[in-house]
């Protein structure tokens, strides 16, 4: 089985990119989702994030309230680093065993689509990794579009991710979607022909 690493900066592609790869057979482990789960009521990851962050970020009903925690985080490095080694170790842990239990059961190609793929260490568990890029102005355009906001919170939000330059230098290849959703799938197929994802 291979393992590819599917990351890209907010609008530049992904959603198309990972559809694609389903289509051609690929198993897909969504790191969001996995996240999620790790942080919801009565896991241990919770219970270290409330020993270490305190009783004040939890809700009434017992799950994290993630903006009382966001605004303990925000601005502070020291606090936002603990609780990202804190949920990046359940993450990770998580995502391992997703991935050995897709070997078990004989798939051959799975997917580890992580926002933070180089940040949080998970690239080590690729073969392969493959980064999406896209023209600034386009990816703007895409994030007020599909999040239906205005241009200065997308450019905030493209302001807090990964530096293009960074995923070049550390993604083993780059596809550029500056054309129609055909073609980036049409990329896509090419990236696994040529890696010889299509066993």
């Amino acid at each position: 089985m291979t393992v590819l690493g599917l990351c890209g900066q907010s609008g530049a592609g992904k959603t198309t990119a990972l559809e694609t790869l389903v289509s051609l057979g690929a198993v897909v482990c969504d790191c969001d989702v996995v996240s999620r789960l790790v942080m919801s009521r009565g896991t241990d990851c919770t219970a270290e994030v409330v020993e270490s962050f305190g009783n004040e970020i939890l809700r009434d009903d017992g799950e994290i309230d993630r903006k009382a925690l966001g605004k303990i985080v925000f601005f502070d490095r020291e606090k936002l680093e603990r609780l990202t080694e804190i949920t990046h170790r359940y993450i990770k842990a998580e995502v391992r065993e997703r991935i050995r239990k897709a070997e078990a059961e004989g798939e051959g190609l799975f997917v580890v689509d992580a926002p933070l793929l180089f940040e949080s260490g998970l690239d080590k568990d690729c073969h392969v990794t493959l980064a999406i890029v896209s023209d600034r102005e386009k990816r703007l355009e895409r994030i007020m579009a599909r999040d239906g906001i205005d241009r200065e919170l997308a450019e905030k939000r493209l302001a807090s991710q990964i530096d293009e330059d960074e995923l070049y230098r550390l993604s083993d290849e780059v596809i550029v979607n500056d054309g129609t959703v055909e073609e980036l799938a049409k990329a896509i197929k090419a990236f696994a022909e040529r890696r010889g994802l299509l066993n």
